[in-house]
Protein backbone atom coordinates (compact mmCIF):
# COMPACT_ATOMS: atom_id res chain seq x y z
CA UNK A 1 0.00 0.00 0.00
CA UNK A 2 1.52 3.52 -1.46
CA UNK A 3 0.29 7.53 -0.07
CA UNK A 4 1.88 9.21 -2.65
CA UNK A 5 2.00 13.00 -3.38
CA UNK A 6 2.35 14.75 -7.10
CA UNK A 7 2.89 17.82 -9.11
CA UNK A 8 2.22 17.27 -12.44
CA UNK A 9 0.19 19.17 -15.44
CA UNK A 10 -3.29 18.32 -14.03
CA UNK A 11 -6.47 20.87 -14.75
CA UNK A 12 -7.45 19.85 -11.01
CA UNK A 13 -3.93 20.67 -9.82
CA UNK A 14 -4.12 24.23 -12.13
CA UNK A 15 -7.27 25.50 -10.60
CA UNK A 16 -6.22 25.02 -6.96
CA UNK A 17 -3.37 27.11 -7.41
CA UNK A 18 -5.54 29.89 -8.54
CA UNK A 19 -8.61 29.63 -6.24
CA UNK A 20 -8.43 28.56 -2.71
CA UNK A 21 -10.09 24.91 -3.19
CA UNK A 22 -9.69 21.36 -2.62
CA UNK A 23 -11.62 18.66 -4.86
CA UNK A 24 -12.28 14.68 -3.94
CA UNK A 25 -12.40 12.25 -6.75
CA UNK A 26 -14.93 9.85 -5.19
CA UNK A 27 -15.05 7.54 -8.42
CA UNK A 28 -13.39 7.68 -11.79
CA UNK A 29 -14.86 5.46 -14.42
CA UNK A 30 -11.95 5.38 -17.77
CA UNK A 31 -13.74 5.19 -21.33
CA UNK A 32 -11.98 5.36 -24.16
CA UNK A 33 -9.38 8.25 -23.61
CA UNK A 34 -11.90 9.93 -21.34
CA UNK A 35 -12.45 9.99 -17.63
CA UNK A 36 -15.88 9.97 -16.35
CA UNK A 37 -15.71 11.57 -12.60
CA UNK A 38 -17.82 12.04 -9.53
CA UNK A 39 -16.37 14.31 -7.26
CA UNK A 40 -16.65 17.24 -4.21
CA UNK A 41 -15.53 20.44 -4.81
CA UNK A 42 -15.13 23.08 -1.48
CA UNK A 43 -14.04 26.74 -2.14
CA UNK A 44 -14.91 29.95 -0.42
CA UNK A 45 -15.33 30.89 -4.14
CA UNK A 46 -17.17 28.00 -5.30
CA UNK A 47 -19.43 29.57 -8.39
CA UNK A 48 -15.75 31.34 -9.74
CA UNK A 49 -14.04 27.78 -9.17
CA UNK A 50 -16.51 25.76 -11.17
CA UNK A 51 -16.58 28.26 -13.89
CA UNK A 52 -12.88 28.54 -14.32
CA UNK A 53 -12.75 24.36 -14.41
CA UNK A 54 -15.59 24.13 -16.59
CA UNK A 55 -13.60 26.48 -18.69
CA UNK A 56 -10.32 24.06 -18.47
CA UNK A 57 -9.37 22.66 -21.95
CA UNK A 58 -9.04 19.31 -20.50
CA UNK A 59 -12.31 19.46 -19.46
CA UNK A 60 -15.51 18.31 -21.68
CA UNK A 61 -18.29 18.64 -19.59
CA UNK A 62 -18.82 19.31 -15.99
CA UNK A 63 -22.87 19.12 -14.02
CA UNK A 64 -23.20 20.37 -10.80
CA UNK A 65 -24.93 17.45 -8.97
CA UNK A 66 -26.08 19.83 -5.66
CA UNK A 67 -24.17 22.86 -4.26
CA UNK A 68 -24.81 23.97 -0.69
CA UNK A 69 -22.62 26.66 0.89
CA UNK A 70 -18.64 26.49 -0.53
CA UNK A 71 -19.15 22.31 -1.38
CA UNK A 72 -20.64 21.07 -4.30
CA UNK A 73 -20.89 18.21 -6.08
CA UNK A 74 -20.17 17.75 -9.25
CA UNK A 75 -19.90 15.11 -12.61
CA UNK A 76 -17.39 15.97 -14.99
CA UNK A 77 -15.48 14.41 -17.97
CA UNK A 78 -12.31 15.00 -18.97
CA UNK A 79 -9.42 13.96 -21.30
CA UNK A 80 -7.80 11.17 -19.72
CA UNK A 81 -3.79 11.91 -20.47
CA UNK A 82 -1.88 12.76 -18.00
CA UNK A 83 -4.36 12.62 -15.66
CA UNK A 84 -3.55 10.45 -11.71
CA UNK A 85 -6.26 8.39 -12.49
CA UNK A 86 -4.98 6.50 -15.74
CA UNK A 87 -1.73 6.42 -14.80
CA UNK A 88 -2.72 4.22 -11.52
CA UNK A 89 -5.48 2.43 -13.60
CA UNK A 90 -3.18 1.71 -16.61
CA UNK A 91 -0.41 0.07 -13.83
CA UNK A 92 -3.01 -2.37 -12.66
CA UNK A 93 -2.82 -0.89 -8.80
CA UNK A 94 -6.03 -0.14 -7.26
CA UNK A 95 -7.35 2.95 -5.70
CA UNK A 96 -7.44 2.29 -1.71
CA UNK A 97 -9.52 5.96 -1.62
CA UNK A 98 -10.70 8.74 -2.99
CA UNK A 99 -8.30 10.67 -4.05
CA UNK A 100 -7.48 14.30 -2.86
CA UNK A 101 -6.15 17.68 -5.04
CA UNK A 102 -5.16 20.74 -2.67
CA UNK A 103 -3.05 23.23 -3.02
CA UNK A 104 -1.55 22.05 -6.31
CA UNK A 105 -1.04 18.42 -4.99
CA UNK A 106 -2.20 15.58 -5.63
CA UNK A 107 -2.77 13.18 -2.89
CA UNK A 108 -3.52 9.49 -3.34
CA UNK A 109 -3.63 6.26 -1.72
CA UNK A 110 -3.31 2.69 -3.83
CA UNK A 111 -2.89 -0.82 -3.35
CA UNK A 112 -0.38 -2.21 -5.69
CA UNK A 113 -0.18 -5.93 -6.51
CA UNK A 114 3.72 -5.97 -6.85
CA UNK A 115 6.43 -4.20 -6.71
CA UNK A 116 6.30 -4.25 -11.19
CA UNK A 117 3.08 -2.76 -10.87
CA UNK A 118 4.76 0.23 -8.70
CA UNK A 119 6.98 0.63 -11.01
CA UNK A 120 5.04 0.28 -13.99
CA UNK A 121 3.40 3.50 -12.18
CA UNK A 122 6.19 5.93 -12.10
CA UNK A 123 7.01 4.52 -15.49
CA UNK A 124 3.59 5.74 -16.31
CA UNK A 125 4.36 8.94 -14.72
CA UNK A 126 4.85 11.52 -17.99
CA UNK A 127 8.14 14.30 -17.62
CA UNK A 128 5.39 16.38 -15.87
CA UNK A 129 5.31 14.88 -12.63
CA UNK A 130 7.47 15.46 -9.41
CA UNK A 131 5.68 12.11 -7.00
CA UNK A 132 7.15 11.11 -3.75
CA UNK A 133 6.12 8.31 -1.72
CA UNK A 134 5.18 9.83 1.75
CA UNK A 135 4.10 5.74 3.29
CA UNK A 136 5.08 2.59 1.59
CA UNK A 137 4.25 -0.90 3.79
CA UNK A 138 3.47 -4.31 2.64
CA UNK A 139 -0.47 -6.14 2.65
CA UNK A 140 -0.02 -9.27 4.58
CA UNK A 141 -2.72 -11.65 4.06
CA UNK A 142 -5.02 -11.12 7.02
CA UNK A 143 -4.97 -7.57 5.34
CA UNK A 144 -6.37 -8.51 2.49
CA UNK A 145 -9.31 -10.96 4.38
CA UNK A 146 -10.11 -7.70 6.46
CA UNK A 147 -9.76 -4.83 3.50
CA UNK A 148 -13.54 -4.43 2.61
CA UNK A 149 -13.86 -3.88 6.49
CA UNK A 150 -11.25 -1.69 6.72
CA UNK A 151 -12.68 0.39 3.69
CA UNK A 152 -15.86 0.35 5.12
CA UNK A 153 -15.20 0.70 8.49
CA UNK A 154 -15.49 4.53 8.61
CA UNK A 155 -11.52 5.03 8.50
CA UNK A 156 -11.61 7.36 5.15
CA UNK A 157 -14.57 8.99 7.06
CA UNK A 158 -12.27 10.02 9.49
CA UNK A 159 -9.75 10.84 6.99
CA UNK A 160 -11.99 13.01 4.90
CA UNK A 161 -13.12 14.73 8.21
CA UNK A 162 -9.31 15.37 8.91
CA UNK A 163 -9.27 17.19 5.95
CA UNK A 164 -12.64 19.10 6.53
CA UNK A 165 -10.44 20.60 9.95
CA UNK A 166 -9.35 23.96 10.20
CA UNK A 167 -5.65 24.03 11.77
CA UNK A 168 -6.47 25.92 14.54
CA UNK A 169 -9.04 23.04 14.53
CA UNK A 170 -7.06 20.18 15.22
CA UNK A 171 -4.71 22.11 17.18
CA UNK A 172 -7.02 22.89 19.66
CA UNK A 173 -8.72 19.35 19.83
CA UNK A 174 -5.33 17.80 19.88
CA UNK A 175 -4.25 19.57 22.81
CA UNK A 176 -7.35 18.79 25.22
CA UNK A 177 -7.00 14.95 24.22
CA UNK A 178 -3.44 14.97 25.15
CA UNK A 179 -4.19 17.24 28.27
CA UNK A 180 -6.55 14.88 29.32
CA UNK A 181 -9.65 17.19 28.69
CA UNK A 182 -11.46 14.14 27.83
CA UNK A 183 -10.63 11.81 30.73
CA UNK A 184 -12.37 10.91 33.36
CA UNK A 185 -12.03 12.41 35.93
CA UNK A 186 -11.01 16.00 33.81
CA UNK A 187 -6.84 16.54 34.00
CA UNK A 188 -7.47 20.10 32.38
CA UNK A 189 -10.28 22.74 32.25
CA UNK A 190 -11.23 25.01 29.20
CA UNK A 191 -9.86 28.19 31.00
CA UNK A 192 -6.48 26.54 31.42
CA UNK A 193 -6.89 24.98 27.81
CA UNK A 194 -7.43 28.87 27.08
CA UNK A 195 -4.58 30.11 28.62
CA UNK A 196 -2.23 27.67 27.09
CA UNK A 197 -3.50 28.53 23.87
CA UNK A 198 -3.22 31.98 24.20
CA UNK A 199 -7.32 32.57 23.30
CA UNK A 200 -10.66 33.11 24.83
CA UNK A 201 -12.27 30.50 26.78
CA UNK A 202 -15.87 30.45 24.90
CA UNK A 203 -13.09 30.27 21.68
CA UNK A 204 -12.07 27.20 23.12
CA UNK A 205 -15.15 25.85 23.72
CA UNK A 206 -16.54 26.92 20.53
CA UNK A 207 -13.39 25.24 18.57
CA UNK A 208 -14.08 21.91 20.79
CA UNK A 209 -18.47 21.82 19.96
CA UNK A 210 -17.38 22.30 15.58
CA UNK A 211 -14.73 19.43 15.83
CA UNK A 212 -16.74 17.25 18.08
CA UNK A 213 -19.98 18.48 15.33
CA UNK A 214 -18.22 16.62 12.46
CA UNK A 215 -16.55 13.67 14.65
CA UNK A 216 -19.26 11.88 16.58
CA UNK A 217 -21.94 11.23 13.94
CA UNK A 218 -19.33 9.37 12.02
CA UNK A 219 -18.50 7.74 15.06
CA UNK A 220 -22.02 6.86 15.42
CA UNK A 221 -22.11 5.08 12.49
CA UNK A 222 -18.97 3.06 12.74
CA UNK A 223 -20.06 1.72 16.32
CA UNK A 224 -23.27 0.57 14.60
CA UNK A 225 -21.40 -1.28 12.33
CA UNK A 226 -19.86 -4.07 15.06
Amino acid sequence: MLELKAVHKCFLIETTEKIDSKVTVFSARPYKNLLECVAKVQSPEIKNYLEILKKHPQVKSLKPIFTKGDTSVVLFVVNADGTLHKAVFDSKCILAEPTLTADGLDFVTIIAPSQKNINQLFENFDESYDAKILKKRSIKEEDLKNLNSFVTSGFFKFKSISEQLTPRQKEVFELACKSGYYSIPRKITLTELAKELKISESAVSKHLRLVEQRVLPTLKEVLEKF
